[in-house]
Order: C-alpha cells, then structure tokens, then sequence
C-alpha cells in the first residue's frame, strides 16, 4: 500500500485482522482517514504523534491488546486503546473489548519511540466523498 501514494482512506475494520499494526501507514503522505477498529490488532502502536495529528479520523477502538506508548501520545487523547506498560502490554483490559489478561502493573514505563511527547488531540471531521479506497479482500 505503501506505493499508493494518493491513498486517502483506509478502513479494514471489522475484518478480524490479528497481528501487529503495520508502520508503514505512517509513510501515507496523503492519508486522512485511517479505521482499523473490531479487529484482533495487538502491541504497540507504531506511530508517532506527527502522523496521528495530520489524520482527520483515527479509530483503532476494538482491539483488546493494542496500546499507545504513554511518551508518545498524551492521556487527554481518545485513540480508544489504553496505555501501554514497561513490557509493550496494555495497563488494563480495554474498555473496550473484553481481555482475560489479569492486570500485573498500573506502571506504565514502556518507550521504545524517540519523536517525543506532545499534547494533541485527534480532529474527527466529515468524510469529504470522491476519496480514494481500498479494499482488501
């Protein structure tokens, strides 16, 4: 995908999509709407705060065992996951997909990304139609 460059829009939720985020979304230039919600996505979310700004949409809500990187993002934005802790876990089960995972630590520690942190907030604007889509099947 990432020789797309005029891509626009990418929604694979509700796909059941399991597996790490890929980064190279991040490399989409043109991207303004990214859905990746109700899926079995899992880890870290790879991306830096620079990128998240410039989405209009951003929904990643669904995916138990998916988290941020508290350094990079601040807790006053809503991506729909939680923080990670120091191991690349989520602190807690997600509110919003049940996890049988027992909660082990409220520390949340975990850095492995260098842009740094910065207050943002995600804009959430009216999908403007004649956008570019892909489907994968």
């Amino acid at each position: 995908m990432s020789a797309i460059p005029g891509l626009v829009h990418v929604d694979m939720s509700n796909n059941q999509l399991n597996g790490t985020v890929p980064k190279f979304f991040s490399e989409l230039k043109g991207l303004k709407v990214l859905n990746l919600e109700n899926n079995e996505l899992h880890g870290v979310l790879p991306f830096n705060a620079s990128f998240i700004k410039r989405l209009d949409v951003v929904k990643l809500g669904g995916n138990g065992n998916l988290c941020y990187n508290h350094s990079v993002f601040s807790s006053k934005m809503n991506l729909g996951i939680v923080p990670c802790d120091k191991h690349g876990l989520p602190v807690s089960p997600s509110p919003f997909k049940e996890s049988s995972r027992d909660n082990e630590s409220e520390s949340s520690d975990y850095d492995d990304d260098d842009s740094g942190s910065a207050d943002i907030q995600v804009r959430k604007r009216n999908i403007i139609t004649g956008q570019t889509r892909l489907f994968l099947v």
